[in-house]
């Protein structure tokens, strides 16, 4: 087998591990995603109910 052959053959092989590493975190990208929004929102919901709790304690 001559050189350029097995260059050839190993550029497509981490062509196509390049490839499937890409479309992997295209799937796992979302879900992460989400998840962080999820605790995000979560986090902003407990914010506010602090916040209404101080001004619940200010307005007695």
């Amino acid at each position: 087998m001559t050189s350029s052959s097995t260059f050839s053959r190993v550029a497509k092989r981490a062509s196509a591990v390049a490839a499937a590493a890409l479309l992997a975190t295209g799937v796992a990208a979302p879900a992460a995603q989400a998840q962080d929004l999820g605790t995000l929102l979560q986090g902003r919901g407990t914010a506010n109910n602090l916040s209404d709790q101080a001004l619940a304690g200010t307005q007695r």
